[in-house]
């Protein structure tokens, strides 16, 4: 291939073509975008559908949960903790006599 003159180069400048005349691809992430835009149509539709069933019927009532309001939470007493063993004596090694004194 021929090298391009800096004369060239100016004019595809000025022409205003992006990155030096390359074209953006289409990769995975724009098949992704596509998949969710699709997804998020078709819950759109069947929320649709599902709301258009009722027509001039009441919907449904939401139970209600009962509870008491949030306050000061009841005092606990901490779980009784059995004391470990005492640990044992060690007997003296008697492989090294310098340790024992």
């Amino acid at each position: 291939m021929a090298k391009k003159r800096k004369d060239d180069d100016e004019e595809i400048i000025e022409e205003g073509e992006p990155s030096g005349g390359s074209i953006p691809t289409n990769d995975a992430w724009t098949g992704m975008l596509a998949i969710s835009l699709l997804a998020l149509a078709a819950g759109t539709g069947f929320l649709a559908y599902d709301y258009y069933q009722y027509n001039d019927e009441k919907l449904p009532t939401v139970p209600k949960f009962v509870g008491s309001s949030p306050g000061t939470p009841a005092k606990m007493e901490p779980p009784k903790q059995e004391q470990p063993p005492p640990p044992k004596d060690k007997e003296p090694d008697k492989k090294d006599p310098e340790k024992n004194m």
